[in-house]
């Protein structure tokens, strides 16, 4: 889900080597890039590991539940978040009353921020 490797990156090596397969290492400096490797750094490794475990061994929503879900949804993802944007998109696409928003340069962490230009989507999407 993060980079390959990762489940047993974080079990053998704690969440240093998590951060620096993120591109989080000690030498980030934006204010976001330190808070999330920040918190990233407080996490207990072998929770983090069994949570990967657990998420990767999760059967993903079958295609034929996708494409008889006629709730409207609005699917969103950075376009340097692999592999949700890529996997948002097609579900998004198996929906009949779906939408997906591809954001131009941003990665699983910054999906939310800045807000401006996700806002400009979900706001409407909303009322």
């Amino acid at each position: 889900m993060f980079f390959p490797g990762v489940i047993d990156a974080v079990r053998e090596q704690g969440m240093e080597s998590f951060c620096a397969g993120q591109g989080l290492g000690p030498e980030v400096t934006s204010r976001r890039a330190r808070a999330t490797r920040t918190a990233f750094l407080a996490a207990d490794h072998e929770a983090v590991a069994a949570l990967l475990a657990a998420t990767d061994a999760t059967a993903a929503v079958p295609d034929e539940a996708l494409a008889s879900c006629t709730v409207p949804a609005l699917w969103m993802a950075g376009d340097a978040d692999h592999p949700r944007h890529e996997e948002s998109a097609r579900a998004a696409a198996l929906m009949p009353d779906a939408e997906f928003v591809s954001l131009p340069g941003r990665d699983h962490g910054g999906t939310l921020s800045p807000p401006d230009e996700m806002l400009e989507r979900v706001s409407p999407f909303l009322r």
